[in-house]
């Protein structure tokens, strides 16, 4: 942000006031940067533009912070109506009818006013959702949703996809030279190119073809890009896990608590794909010591590195009933992160004693090696 727009949020936060002329702001910054109405009016323009501030009908200019509206996702419903959710978790959702959602689609971050409810008429039925208040959206801040995958099919002038996620729109225009040849009945992936308005139906170009929707495999690969969900990793983050996913040498041993020698075990079943953890049990005297070992990533996985970066966008392995798409490469997280047999792995663990009726006496936390 430019010196004359911070100036101008400073002073209009310093007010008493919330809602300022263009006349009134022109007076408090006016003579600091020699400006006119006009470069004013562009001045705040753009401070609109940017959401952070607001304009009425009357011309009158506010903070968002202090306009009364609300910060919030807006979540579509296919009937029309839809919800903000604050930003404030301490707020409630706020009902927003289909006629004063203003353009804004499931998924953008919006700003909404709350309106007495006698607004929208009497008799109108409220879904039963537990929400109290009513309200409009004022303007959209941002829409969130870049893509969407859906069913297409062919029409005179290109074709028309349905998205899988009705809130979003009824259906997506798509132009001849931007259907990729897709024929009717297959499952694609569209990138929106305009948002629908209360006339004109959503515009996309396809930029992935799935398959026909009843080819196998295709509506497991509909819901994995329908979350933005990705088999492959970037090559760079390939290239970075190849480098460190190699087998523990000396040096990557030393300092840690050497458990090679006890009986360790996962309990994992016939079909898992990687092993987090593992267990060791002995008894000692009267009392039981209980080892619990975690893989230790964080000895390959090092902050701010381009494995870190994905891992953080993915936050998770997520599992489908026929694979699973892994937060790290699979050179680290079906290798030397998982906790195979016979082999040396480093881990974080935990050692508890524990007497026989089962409370805790003691416990240490460790670097270790198991095998």
């Amino acid at each position: 942000m430019n010196e004359q727009k911070s100036t101008v949020i400073q002073r209009m936060k310093k007010q008493r006031v919330n809602f300022l002329t263009e006349n009134e702001i022109l007076g408090l910054v006016g003579r600091d940067f020699n400006l006119n109405k006009q470069r004013l009016r562009k001045l705040l323009n753009e401070l609109v533009d940017e959401k952070l501030l607001i304009v009425t009908e009357r011309h009158k200019y506010a903070l968002v912070e202090r306009s009364g509206l609300v910060k919030g996702k807006f979540v579509g419903n296919s009937k029309g109506f839809g919800f903000v959710e604050p930003e404030d978790k301490t707020m409630e959702d706020i009902f927003i009818p289909e006629r004063s959602v203003n353009g804004a689609v499931h998924g953008d971050d919006v700003l909404a006013r709350i309106v007495p409810s006698t607004k929208f008429g009497r008799g109108r039925q409220r879904p039963q959702t537990g929400a109290r208040k009513e309200g409009e959206i004022v303007t959209i801040v941002r829409h969130n949703i870049q893509q969407i995958v859906g069913v297409f099919t062919i029409y005179p002038g290109g074709g028309v996809v349905v998205p899988d996620d009705k809130r979003f729109a009824d259906q997506v225009f798509i132009q001849t030279d931007k259907t990729m040849n897709a024929r009717s009945n297959m499952k694609v992936v569209v990138k929106v190119l305009a948002y629908p308005t209360r006339t004109t139906m959503a515009l996309g170009e396809v930029i992935e073809i799935l398959g026909d929707v009843n080819d196998v495999g295709v509506d497991t690969l509909s819901i994995i890009r329908s979350y933005g969900l990705y088999e492959t990793f970037p090559e760079v983050v390939e290239a970075e896990a190849k480098a460190v996913a190699v087998e523990p040498k000396a040096k990557d041993k030393k300092g840690r608590r050497d458990f090679t020698k006890d009986l360790v075990f996962t309990i994992d079943g016939e079909d898992a794909r990687d092993f987090d953890d593992a267990i060791s049990l002995k008894k000692e005297g009267e009392n039981y010591v209980l080892q619990v070992h975690i893989a230790d990533v964080s000895h390959y996985v090092k902050l701010g590195g381009e494995i870190d970066k994905e891992a953080y966008n993915r936050a998770t392995s997520v599992y489908f009933p026929d694979h699973v798409l892994p937060m790290l490469p699979v050179a680290l997280s079906n290798n030397v992160c998982s906790l195979n047999p016979n082999v040396e792995r480093l881990t974080l663990s935990v050692v508890a004693k524990f007497d026989k009726f089962g409370n805790i006496k003691d416990y240490e936390i460790v670097n270790g090696v198991i095998k």
